[in-house]
């Protein structure tokens, strides 16, 4: 809060000065791998970055993205956009694995098929 910052010693005047806000579309599919359950990821990205973020309601949007809005310190959004970015990466690594497993299964499931006959 303000009355906290000027406290110690922040000028909360040039922190607002300082401030900058900048968007990313996040694909619907992704934005629950951002946000955790019970919202503990974007909790954690929100505490560790220092900047506030939003995530826009669901809409009829072209493309099916939703919006997320970062407000902070240039370096406060940087942290933020590299956690969200992380955890994105890591989501598509995740996903990617699950699929060659799957494709692995299948196979051997397929062979198993084959060798019964």
């Amino acid at each position: 809060s303000v009355s906290v910052q000027a406290q110690r010693g922040i000028d909360p005047a040039a922190l607002m000065a300082n401030t900058r806000t900048q968007q990313i579309a996040i694909p619907c599919d992704m934005v629950g791998c951002i946000i955790g359950k019970n919202g503990a990821r974007i909790s954690e990205i929100r505490r560790l970055s220092g900047s506030r973020i939003s995530i826009a309601k669901v809409t009829e949007s072209e493309g099916g993205d939703r919006l997320f809005t970062i407000k902070g310190t240039p370096e406060c959004n940087e942290r933020a956009l590299y956690m969200l970015y992380g955890q994105l990466e890591a989501e598509h690594e995740r996903r990617l694995n699950n699929a060659r497993l799957m494709a692995t299964l299948e196979s051997i499931n397929e062979q198993v098929i084959v060798d019964d006959h």
